[in-house]
């Protein structure tokens, strides 16, 4: 039964026997409860000034005080007297109970003396405080003192009283403030009460009057509970003895009675664990007390586990308060512990008077009245409640009723035991008088005491006759000496207090013996009568019978076995039960539908067997329930049996006979014309059934072994393993036709012969023992009778009796063509090995499970794992998790309707290495020929794809450069073309303002930004690898030096930037405006990776070495190398992220990236001959290595700061020659033109280069300047036609992108191209230059 049962079971219990008397009672009880609690409630009143002539305020002074909660402990009586902390009190309005607090409580009363009395007395009723002073005002304007705690010794007080008591001055007609400090780990209670003289005796002598009826009634049931516990034996007066003493322990406790006593004084926190063990000792022995009051409790495991959960509780807290501290918070435990179990009890005391269980109306009152003094208590200890009677001392109260209600209870529980025992008594004489068996009650002295009927009836004298006399010489049960000599005997050891049995022989009842079996036991039925002895004697006889008759039949058929057995058997079964017919059948076949006689008797004479229908007979009955007595009218019951009809059989008793393996293979059955009477006889029948199975059980084995070595040697001769049986001599003694055909000896030719000279010929005794002795399977070679070779497999048993040895068994196969096979299969297997082993592909096979079957090397090479860890394991785990989510369903699919996307073609997948990393893979799987468990399989082949991809990827890569190149290469002619312009005008325009200092100012700043424009379109030819770098050898120390001050402008506030320069020289060949750029925005990326601030650090390292293999990874040569380190702290990155952060148009930072940044410092440091080297985790931040080649050859001495030395640039390079400008720029045409024309030069200019070809026809043109990239025709298709025209014409290229192919860069022009945008002064030294070659 669930306990959800068992609670339904019990409230239905309540609800089924309560009547209305019942509810009436509940009614009354719970207005009683809560007429009782409301009494302790008092209205809430406000701080008034107390007048000691008015008796109800002087009642309860609490009413009208303050309190005030010091958290700090620190404040004294000048402190919260002052002005500052009068204002802070707190009227208690009426309540007088605080609860728990770790503070110390101020209280402040306002007192006047309206009456001629002087000699007051102020009395705290909660004895739970361990300090307490008051401060009364004096006449010096200062406070007077008085102090008491809990453990001083209450003798040694200045008023002695076990609770605090102090003196109250109050002169006649003054008004005064008086003060009070409270402090304790217990419940804080302003309770008490103000007394005059009078009063105050008074109040003392009633206290104790009333504490001496309480705790007198309370040792008096103490006494009456040893007295009746002693006598009765009884653990309810234990229980009871046990609530007692732990009230009366807690109690005396907290009243410091007990602290009186033996002189103890230490305060709460030792005495607390002391109550807490009376308390639990009183509630665990009452709930006990319940539990066996009401025993209909017991087996209700809702009622069981409840009792346990208290006492465990209970436990607890004894010892928390042992090991622990004195805490609110075991005050608190201890408070609801104590309610909620007497709640428990109370409710548990209703249920059981609901249920019917009248002793329990007295725990009801008892319980009542401790529950509204425990709930009062507790709510007085909590602060909930005022305190007043029904508090501490209602509780006492209650306490002291329910032991006495306990008491009561018990009386009347022990009265129903008393009704119970006589009850007892009556029921014991009447069994005693009805009993089957002689039953005589003799004195120790050996005169008999009482007989029962039974008894009389042996000794065929009346009760009146046999009381008083003799046993040992009057009763016929000592009728012989013998019987006289174990009956003084056994008497006499049971005197002893042991139990004896005798056997005695009474004289013949007619032509039987009478025997009886005497149980002789020490009788005591209470103190106040002597010890007897009782006397059972119970007849024998049949039992004793019945034993010489199985000893009898025992003795008869141990004779003989097999069908004599069974004869004899039914013989003696006919005639100890003179029955006319005893059959003894067995199972005739399988089926079970026949019994046919192994053995039947009738009318004490064998007859022939017969066999016997089961259907319709009570034999079908017997074997189907295990044995049937059908004592009279059977054929009534069985009307189609034709054998009980036909012999006129009335009485039948069958037995099934059971083999050793619990089946049935018989029965044995008796029958009769006459009803059976005989109840021993079935006795008989099971002893002899089991021996009579077992014999049968015995033939049956008999004939199956029969049967079985004629099918062996059957099997023997017939089989196609050749069967050999050599003796201890190794002479062959057995040899079948297989044995013939294998070896081609007749079985005449061997027989008799050593083994050494036929079969095993040229084998030495030695060897040939050795393969005898060998238990596991045997390959040997062998030459038959004809000289072939031959090979045999051996299966080689000894043959041994007990310990000796006899010779040996053998299994010979001949398993040449076998072999032969065999050797064909594996050189093939061999050869695929090899093949599989050799592919670089890793090649698998598994089941239709996915369970992997076999694999080759390169599988171990591709997943690293080892071949014994993947043997077994389902291929998923070769499968990244994206693909293992498909598999289980495509296979499902595949194996049940083979619907294919995988087998016969490839597909690719992500693989899974053992330490966790994911890489593509192409398989392709195909299926093979079922196994021989006609299970399928397939074999796959995975491709390693990561090399493949990685090629994919810079394809993609190179694909993305080329149109990076083909934007940024249109974007930077355009651009210079412009930057070409402005340019031009500008050198002609500062050329035509020399002399003026304030516009060539303006042309300065105007230059300097055309210099930053033509570096920002070089830096796009660089990330488009269209123009080669303009390297220089530089100090990379003096460039990172230089770059201090633009960096500390373009970082936050926020970052503190650390340089750390190695001061060895540092030379390398590098285009420092490049250099400077990969510097800013590398430091950009940290600030923004920092989130605008931390920590980023700038570093120098010279003479660096980097060794084949690092260079080999970089595709750099290997050497010296200068080392520039940008590190921060900022957030890291993944590596993901780093393996995509020099991607063009790759940005980590959303929207607010343009992917160009680490892009073009990556391709500044590869055509520098460079490499990067990135190390960065996430949180841990970034370090950027930049490796250049360190240029060991330049003289140092030569090498500078990249300080640029700007100044005006004079246009005079003076030419008379006649010189044609190409260019589809018109504007930069004219700015070219005009230059050249100041300086004297004749000058022709065009936009079109078919144009060109024609002035060069029809003029005399000593030089040609022409744009590279034209519209219809490009500078080198222009001069290749211009040489033609005229051979010895002087051309210069000029461009502002250089996109050239592989023939354009061939031509002898290219290597002289003149890059825009470009200073004017530059053109007029090169047109110079060339003109002058």
């Amino acid at each position: 039964m669930s306990l959800h049962d068992e609670c339904r079971e019990t409230l239905g219990d309540c609800v089924i026997n309560t009547n209305k008397q019942h509810f009436s009672f509940l009614f009354y009880t719970l207005v009683t409860i809560y007429l009782i609690f409301a009494s302790t409630l008092t209205f809430c009143a406000t701080e008034q000034v107390l007048y000691l002539s008015d008796n109800d305020a002087r009642s309860k002074p609490s009413a009208l005080m303050a309190y005030y909660a010091d958290d700090t402990n620190l404040l004294n009586i000048h402190d919260i007297s002052s002005d500052a902390y009068r204002s802070k009190f707190i009227a208690l309005n009426g309540k007088s109970s605080l609860g728990f607090s770790s503070s110390v409580i101020w209280s402040r009363i306002v007192i006047q003396n309206d009456t001629n009395q002087l000699k007051w007395y102020l009395r705290f009723l909660y004895p739970g405080i361990d300090q307490l002073a008051i401060y009364t005002p004096n006449s010096a304007g200062d406070y007077d003192s008085q102090t008491r705690s809990f453990h001083e010794d209450f003798s040694k007080r200045e008023i002695e009283d076990r609770l605090m008591s102090f003196h109250l001055p109050t002169p006649a007609g003054m008004q005064q403030v008086i003060y009070l400090r409270f402090q304790t780990n217990s419940s804080i209670s302003l309770h008490s009460k103000i007394l005059s003289e009078q009063e105050w005796v008074h109040t003392r002598v009633s206290e104790a009057f009333y504490h001496a009826l309480l705790y007198g009634a309370l040792v008096l049931i103490i006494i009456v509970s040893l007295i009746f516990g002693y006598i009765s034996r009884s653990t309810q007066y234990f229980y009871v003895l046990v609530v007692c003493l732990g009230f009366t322990l807690s109690n005396g406790l907290y009243d410091g009675y007990i602290q009186s006593l033996f002189g103890i004084y230490t305060g709460l926190a030792t005495f607390f664990p002391i109550s807490v063990f009376g308390l639990s000792c009183a509630m665990v022995a009452l709930v006990s007390y319940l539990r066996d009051a009401m025993p209909e409790f017991k087996n209700k495991r809702l009622c069981t586990y409840s009792y346990y959960l208290i006492c465990s509780f209970w436990g607890a807290l004894l010892i928390a308060s042992a090991v622990g501290s004195n805490n609110t918070y075991l005050f608190v435990l201890t408070i609801f512990g104590y309610m909620g179990s007497a709640i428990y009890a109370l409710i548990s005391a209703w249920v059981s008077y609901l249920t019917g269980n009248k002793k329990s109306r007295y725990l009801i009152v008892g319980l009542s009245f401790m529950v509204l003094g425990l709930v009062a208590h507790g709510g007085r200890v909590l602060g909930l409640f005022d305190y007043d009677l029904i508090g501490f001392d209602g509780f006492r109260f209650g306490t002291t009723v329910l032991v006495l209600t306990m008491m009561v209870s018990m009386q009347d529980y022990i009265r129903e035991l008393q009704r119970d025992a006589e009850k007892g008594t009556k029921k014991f004489k009447m069994l005693f008088e009805n009993m089957v068996d002689a039953i005589y009650l003799v004195s120790i002295e050996g005169k008999i005491v009482d007989v029962n009927t039974a008894a009389q009836r042996i000794e065929g004298r009346y009760l009146n006759e046999l009381t008083g006399e003799d046993f040992i010489s009057e009763s016929m049960l000592a009728s012989n000496p013998e019987n006289q000599e174990k009956l003084m005997q056994a008497i006499h050891d049971a005197g002893e207090g042991s139990l004896t049995q005798v056997e005695l022989m009474l004289p013949e009842k007619g032509s039987q013996p009478c025997y009886m079996n005497a149980s002789i036991a020490l009788y005591h039925v209470d103190e106040a009568q002597d010890l007897q002895v009782l006397i059972n004697c119970r007849d024998i006889s049949e039992s004793k019978q019945q034993q010489l008759n199985i000893n009898s039949i025992a003795s008869t058929v141990s004779k003989h076995t097999g069908g004599a057995f069974f004869d004899e058997l039914a013989l003696c079964l006919a005639d100890i039960s003179q029955r006319d017919y005893v059959i003894i059948g067995a199972y005739t076949d399988d089926i079970h539908d026949k019994i046919k006689s192994i053995a039947f008797c009738v009318r004490g004479e064998i007859v022939d067997n017969i066999t016997y229908d089961l259907l319709g007979t009570p034999c079908k009955n017997v074997l189907a329930n295990g044995e049937g007595i059908y004592q009279n009218n059977i054929r009534a019951i069985y009307p189609n049996d034709e054998f009980l009809s036909e012999n006129d059989i009335n009485s039948y008793m069958g037995k099934p006979l059971v083999d050793s393996r619990g089946e049935l293979i018989g029965i044995i059955a008796i029958l009769d014309s006459l009803p059976f009477e005989n109840e021993s006889l079935e006795d008989i029948v099971n002893i002899f059934s089991s021996r009579a199975a077992a014999e049968l059980e015995r033939l049956n084995s008999d004939q199956h072994l029969n049967e079985a070595q004629q099918k062996l040697a059957l099997h023997v001769e017939n089989t196609p393993l050749g069967v050999l049986q050599l003796n201890i001599h190794n002479d062959i003694v057995e040899w079948n036709e297989s044995a013939h055909r294998i070896f081609g000896y007749d079985k005449y030719e061997v027989l008799g012969i050593s083994a050494g000279n036929t079969i095993f010929l040229g084998m030495s005794d030695v060897e040939l023992g050795r393969l005898l002795s060998n238990k596991e399977k045997t390959i040997w070679h062998h030459l038959d009778k004809s000289g072939r070779e031959i090979i045999c497999e051996w299966f080689i048993t000894p043959l041994i009796s007990g310990n000796e040895e006899l010779g040996y068994a053998a299994l010979v196969v001949d398993i040449t063509n076998e072999r032969q096979i065999l050797s064909a299969l594996q050189r093939k297997q061999i050869e695929q090995s090899e093949v599989l082993n050799s592919m670089t592909d890793a090649v698998i096979t598994i089941d239709e499970e996915g369970t992997i079957l076999s694999l080759n090397p390169a599988s171990e090479q591709l997943f690293r794992y080892t071949k014994s860890e993947m043997l077994g394991s389902n291929v998923k785990l070769l499968m990244a998790d994206t693909a293992t989510i498909y598999n289980d369903d495509y296979w499902k699919n595949y194996v049940s309707k083979s619907t294919a996307r995988i087998i016969g073609s490839g597909r690719e997948i992500e693989g899974k290495r053992k330490n966790g990393e994911v890489f593509p893979i192409q398989i392709k799987i195909s299926e093979l020929s079922k196994n021989a468990e006609g299970k399928r399989r397939f074999i796959g082949s995975c491709h390693d794809l990561t090399h493949a991809k990685l090629q994919e990827q810079q394809i993609r890569q190179m694909g993305k450069m080329e149109a990076i190149g083909k934007l940024t290469g249109g974007f930077a002619h355009d651009f210079n073309n412009l930057l070409g312009i402005i340019t031009g005008y500008t050198d002609l325009l500062s050329n035509l303002l020399y002399g003026e200092d304030k516009e060539q100012q303006y042309l300065k700043e105007i230059n300097h930004a055309l210099n930053r424009g033509a570096q920002l379109t070089k830096k796009l030819l660089y990330l488009s690898k269209k123009r080669p770098l303009e390297a220089t050898v530089v100090n990379l120390n003096y460039i990172i030096e230089g770059m201090e001050h633009v960096l500390s402008c373009a970082m936050t506030p926020m970052i503190d930037i650390k340089f750390d320069i190695d001061k060895r020289v540092n030379l390398i060949n590098i285009d420092p405006y490049f250099l400077e750029d990969s510097v800013l925005n590398l430091c950009i990326n940290a600030m923004h990776a920092m989130n605008n601030h931390g920590t980023l650090s700038i570093a120098t390292k010279a003479s660096v070495s980097v060794d084949r293999l690092l260079a080999l990874q970089h595709h750099v040569t290997e050497g010296l190398y200068s080392i520039l380190i940008v590190s921060d702290t900022g957030c890291g990155m993944s590596e993901a992220v780093q393996a995509k952060i020099f991607e063009p148009f790759y940005s980590s930072k959303g929207n607010m990236g343009t992917g160009l940044g680490l892009s073009q410092v990556n391709s500044f440091i590869q055509q520098s001959n460079g490499f990067i080297h990135v190390d960065s985790s996430l949180g841990k931040g970034s370090t950027f290595s930049l490796y250049f080649p360190l240029n060991v050859e330049q003289n140092t001495e030569n090498v500078t700061p990249n300080d640029e030395v700007e100044g005006r640039e004079i246009l005079e390079v003076p030419g008379n020659e006649t010189v044609l400008l190409v260019d589809d720029e018109e504007m930069l045409l004219k700015a070219a033109a005009e230059c050249l024309e100041q300086n004297g030069y004749h000058i022709i200019s065009t936009t079109s280069p078919i144009e060109a070809l024609e002035i060069i026809k029809n003029k005399n043109i000593s030089l040609m300047v022409s744009d590279v990239i034209m519209p219809n025709m490009d500078g080198y298709e222009l001069a290749d036609q211009a040489k033609e025209v005229k051979p010895e014409l002087k051309i210069q290229l000029v461009s502002g992108f250089t996109n050239s192919s592989a023939e354009q860069q061939a031509h002898a022009l290219s290597q002289n191209v003149l890059n825009k945008p470009y200073k004017l002064k530059t053109l007029l030294e090169r047109v110079r230059n060339i003109l002058d070659s």
